[in-house]
Formats: structure tokens, sequence, C-alpha cells
């Protein structure tokens, strides 16, 4: 058994159990990421040019 998490001393957790609690939300986080890679950078008004 992967004991990952109690070896860094942040409870029993074991990796499968972080998966699940915890994989979801990484996964939402990597979704956004890539939509907002695939729309673009957003063209910006100020040109910082005078």
């Amino acid at each position: 058994m992967l004991k990952g998490a109690e070896e860094t001393g942040r409870g029993n957790w074991t990796d499968r159990n972080l998966y699940f609690i915890i994989g979801s939300k990484l996964h939402d986080d990597a979704a956004r990421w890539w939509v907002k890679l695939s729309r673009g950078p957003k063209e910006s008004k100020n040109t910082g040019l005078t």
C-alpha cells in the first residue's frame, strides 16, 4: 500500500483516497486552464505606448 500522505505527516490518507478527494478539483483546474489557453491571449487595449 502506498503511504505518501502519511510519510509527509499530513494524515493517514492513502494515495487512492487522496486521488478521489482532490482528483476532481485538479481535473477542473486543468480544464479551465485548457479552455483559457485555447481561447488565446486577450488583446490589451493599453499597449503601453504613448
